[in-house]
């Protein structure tokens, strides 16, 4: 059985790579779309690079990429 604390893929279920990987869509969208009302978010180009959920989906670690522009 996986340990809770595990963040390796391997130590997470399929269940809570597969809510991620949605979540990642879901908010790649919602960047793209210019829907999030955030001045840091919208005054550069960024990426979501991870979601990860905890154990009972109530919260999310998103992992964002910052992209340069020149």
């Amino acid at each position: 059985m996986a340990r809770h604390n595990d963040t390796s893929p391997e130590g997470r279920s399929v269940r809570l790579l597969r809510v991620g990987e949605q979540f990642r869509h879901i908010l790649s969208e919602l960047l793209a779309r210019g829907e999030v009302h955030d001045a840091l978010l919208t005054s550069t180009s960024v990426s979501v690079t991870e979601v990860r959920m905890s154990p009972d989906l109530r919260h999310a670690t998103v992992l964002l990429n910052r992209c340069w522009r020149e």
